[in-house]
């Protein structure tokens, strides 16, 4: 297992081959392919904050891996990215920020929890590849940034489905 547990802002610009799971309890920046292994999960736990710029978490032979997991007080904001062989899990006190071009293939899906957050910035699409791909937003879903985590940005206060 690799633990991001740091105060500074750590910034991954280099592809990566990781052999267990990813625990971020700092900040850490993912901008180029992180390959998981089959069965690895990557999980923001209170305190962490995992920010997707046009990087990608991807398995190096294709194949299926667990999940990102945003636990209370985590934070997962993504930029530009698309999921193709793993899903996303935000519990209740977590957050997740979508924003630019945001793409899931396959059967792949992003739930968020009761009682978590969800942040649509303006101008974001999202495409979902097929009839398995989706966005569950659970009931009582808070739009918009935990307001503990002090982040200033601005979300989408509707959505519209467009056909």
């Amino acid at each position: 297992m690799v633990t991001i547990n740091s105060d500074r802002d750590i910034e991954w610009n280099n592809a990566r081959n990781l052999l267990g799971d990813l625990k971020i309890m700092g900040r850490l920046t993912i901008k180029c392919k992180i390959s998981i292994p089959q069965g690895g999960n990557v999980i923001v736990e209170d305190g962490g904050r995992l920010i997707i710029d046009q990087g990608l978490f991807k398995n190096a032979c294709d194949n299926e891996w667990g999940k990102i997991i945003v636990k209370s007080g985590g934070l997962l904001e993504m930029n530009s990215t698309n999921i193709s062989d793993y899903n996303i899990i935000v519990e209740s006190g977590g957050t997740i920020i979508l924003n630019g071009n945001i793409e899931i293939t396959g059967n792949h899906n992003i739930t968020v929890k009761t009682g978590a957050y969800i942040c649509v910035k303006n101008g974001t699409v999202i495409e979902l590849s097929d009839i398995y791909s989706v966005i569950r937003v659970l009931e009582n879903v808070n739009i918009g940034i935990n307001p503990n985590l002090s982040i200033q940005t601005y979300c989408v206060s509707s959505w519209v489905k467009s056909v």
